[in-house]
């Protein structure tokens, strides 16, 4: 028997209504998250606990799991480095989706702020401070 898979990046309480309507449309899921005690995991199919941050591991997971052409969807609801990492999946596993160039650029607000002016795309006047060097005017 065929089975379909939804991989989903993140298993707290933001993506259970993704993970409840994915069952609920027939597909297992599979819930990707570093906390043991996330809510996603109760109800997920497959748990891999590792960070949404380690595409690597998630990759080796898949791969012993022997399911890749079985996943179907990536679902990522959080920013940051998570969408670095689901770019990289969804190239892994061949799935149509934003290169990972483009998503590099959302994720690193002094990327995008680059890409836009080099694309004179209007944007708000920024400065980028660095962490130790933060000098606020009065």
């Amino acid at each position: 028997m065929h089975i379909d898979y939804i991989l989903v990046i993140g298993g707290n309480v933001d993506q259970l209504p993704f993970i409840k309507l994915a069952k609920k449309k027939g597909f297992k899921t599979i819930v990707v998250d570093r906390n043991n005690l996330c809510k996603g995991f109760k109800i997920a199919d497959i748990k891999i606990r590792t960070s949404t941050y380690d595409f690597k591991m998630i990759i080796s997971r898949i791969k012993k799991l022997n399911i890749r052409n079985q996943i179907k969807y990536i679902i990522n609801r959080s920013s940051g480095i998570p969408v670095l990492t689901t770019a990289k999946l969804f190239t892994f596993l061949n799935l149509p989706h934003t290169p990972y160039k483009s998503s590099a650029i959302i994720t690193f607000k002094d990327k995008l702020y680059k890409f836009c002016n080099k694309n004179l795309i209007k944007i708000p006047n920024t400065k980028i401070y660095k962490k130790n060097n933060i000098n606020i005017p009065k």
